[in-house]
């Protein structure tokens, strides 16, 4: 790989070495645990010479050895380990495969160093499902279907309330996408600061194709770089506006059509920010990291509805706005 200068390795950790020990199995933790700090030192040792290594840290998944751990506890030993899980089910090796195959491709090319945990919510949860019964909880299966933004492959574009300028070079991209996918994609500009013409937009997909299967909320602003001090409220009110005001309407919209139908994905765009903070840009720091709570609480609310919710957290990313 280093002689190519190009490269992927993917580990397979688990969940048991990154957050949750698992009681009674020290050797596997702790050998899970070295497989992902084995996989950050590698990536920070490689990543000027091409060569990239992510981890994937699977909860439970049925494979030939759980279900053999599952026996040995008894008759009702796979029950008892479906019970401890949000979702209401195990996961599956095609689920663990499909990401590995992500992080072997040039698609994650921006991506290294990262613990990628796989495990139906239980991070997110953490301790909170351990006080809960949930022996009545039915199991789950995976609904296999294609689904398409908001849905069966009908982006709808929601635009920012920004300057006309901006305005104007966004609402154009989303038209220019829209007839490069096809006849099927209709864009649609919205402000997603305003509930009612996000719900007018979502009643309008609705009555058109007849469910909503994926949200993404990836409408957002920058704002004015500047000190916290510096920053006028008028700006900073703008960027909570849109970057965590626009995600809470667009969820708060759309959520209950997809637990009405039991199935949805919400894919919510913060970035690193949220997570570090960036100097001169608190307002926008703070708004991704508002959204990364949210999506945490959402994604706990919704955990037994077989809706899920992530994000996703860039760093600097070539985009078509950034480059204008």
């Amino acid at each position: 790989m280093l002689e190519a200068g190009r490269g992927s390795i993917v580990n397979i950790s688990s969940a048991a070495g990154v957050f949750k020990a698992a009681p009674n199995r020290y050797v596997y933790g702790a050998t899970k645990a070295a497989a992902a700090a084995l996989t950050r030192a590698v990536a920070a040792d490689f990543i000027t010479r091409g060569v990239r290594c992510n981890c994937i840290c699977p909860g439970t998944i049925e494979t030939p050895s759980m279900l053999e751990r599952a026996a040995a506890a008894g008759p009702q030993g796979r029950e008892m380990f479906i019970a401890r899980q949000p979702m209401g089910r195990l996961g599956t090796a095609e689920e663990i495969a499909s990401l590995a195959v992500y992080l072997a491709s040039d698609e994650s090319a921006f991506t290294t160093g990262v613990a990628h945990i796989i495990d139906g919510g239980l991070d997110a949860l953490k301790e909170e499902h351990h006080e809960q019964d949930r022996s009545e909880r039915p199991l789950r299966r995976r609904h296999r279907r294609r689904a398409g933004i908001w849905a069966r492959g009908l982006p709808s574009v929601l635009s920012p309330p920004a300057p006309r300028s901006r305005s104007g070079i966004m609402t154009a991209i989303c038209e220019k996408t829209a007839k490069e996918i096809g006849a099927a994609v209709s864009a649609f500009k919205v402000d997603v600061s305003d509930l009612a013409a996000v719900e007018k937009t979502r009643d309008e997909t609705l009555k058109a194709l007849g469910k909503i299967d994926i949200l993404v909320n990836n409408a957002g602003i920058a704002g004015i770089n500047k000190t916290v001090w510096e920053t006028d409220f008028d700006e900073w009110r703008k960027v909570l506006r849109i970057n965590l005001d626009g995600p809470f309407i667009c969820c708060k919209a759309v959520v209950p059509a997809m637990i009405a139908q039991k199935y949805g994905r919400i894919v919510n765009i913060a970035s690193i920010a949220g997570k570090e903070g960036n100097p001169n840009a608190a307002h926008y720091s703070a708004s991704k990291a508002g959204l990364i709570a949210l999506t945490k609480s959402l994604g706990k609310e919704l955990a037994q509805h077989d809706i899920l919710v992530n994000a996703v957290t860039p760093a600097a990313a070539k985009t078509a706005t950034s480059t204008r």
